[in-house]
């Protein structure tokens, strides 16, 4: 019956122990939303927010402005980056999305948008925003 009890003592120590050590957080990714514009006035086309800010593992969906009457988001990376996510980059008629980012740092892309004039126009609009990723 003692070795019993002792087990018991030595068990029920142990789990209060446990419960003393700091546990990390665990954090789900989360998805950034990039909105899109065409150009207005005399502003260019953009996009916000630029830069975005995400962390490792985190997603990013670009969506059009309302008032775009664009018929596709093409995402491109610069010419000396390299792509940060999953996958190719996203070419999409309707939202586009890139999942789990890679590593921290700075990445330039663009964005080729081409807009509808009121007059019914394509017009080409190429955006240059940036995509920053922290720790």
């Amino acid at each position: 019956m003692r070795r019993f009890f002792a087990l018991l003592s030595g068990t029920a120590l142990l789990g209060a122990g446990a419960a003393f050590l700091p546990l990390e957080p665990v954090s789900q990714p989360s998805t950034a939303q990039v909105t899109v514009h065409c150009s207005a006035g005399d502003r260019g086309g953009f996009v916000t927010p630029d830069p975005v800010r995400i962390r490792p593992g985190d997603n990013v969906e670009w969506r059009m402005a309302a008032n775009v009457l664009s018929d596709s988001i093409i995402l491109t990376p610069k010419q000396d980056f390299a792509w940060p996510f999953e996958g190719p980059p996203p070419r999409s008629g309707g939202p586009a999305r890139a999942n789990n980012a890679g590593n921290a740092g700075q990445y330039r892309y663009n964005v080729t948008l081409y807009c509808r004039t009121p007059g019914g126009e394509a017009v080409r609009e190429d955006i240059d925003p940036d995509i920053i990723i922290g720790g």
